[in-house]
């Protein structure tokens, strides 16, 4: 039988929400060093779960191309629905950006590399890739 799979609540980030990102980062091995993670507004969304903040990720809207970055979610929560969850409002958000016809993001993770090309995304390189996956005709 595989994990429970739960729903949490997203929201935009606050800049008082930027130590819990800051640790789900580190504990996923996602953090920068030198990067001060004071501020988070307005590009970061959270998922909650029972007032826990258990994921994180970074969008970034753009003209003719947004960004998704540092999706990371805590190993507690890992297989769970939490970064589907995520991912599904990033490109949501993207999708309603006025001008945005696509978004570039990056992995290493071999599962979200498969899963991006089933949703016809395209990769390039090897081994962290960069996708590109136009939501916009």
């Amino acid at each position: 039988m595989g994990r429970m799979r739960i729903r949490p609540e997203l929201r935009r980030a606050l800049d008082s929400d930027a130590p819990d990102i800051q640790h789900i980062l580190k504990t996923n091995g996602l953090l920068p060093d030198g990067f001060a993670f004071a501020r988070v507004e307005p590009n970061w969304w959270v998922a909650e779960y029972h007032q826990e903040i258990v994921g994180c990720i970074q969008v970034l809207p753009g003209r003719p191309l947004g960004h998704v970055g540092f999706l990371g979610v805590l190993p507690g929560y890992l297989n769970a629905g939490v970064g589907g969850y995520l991912y599904i409002l990033a490109e949501s958000l993207l999708k309603n950006t006025k001008g945005c016809e696509g978004y570039t993001y990056h992995t290493a993770n071999p599962a979200v590399r498969k899963q991006g090309k089933k949703g016809g995304a395209v990769v390039f390189g090897d081994p962290v890739d960069l996708l590109f996956k136009k939501i916009k005709e």
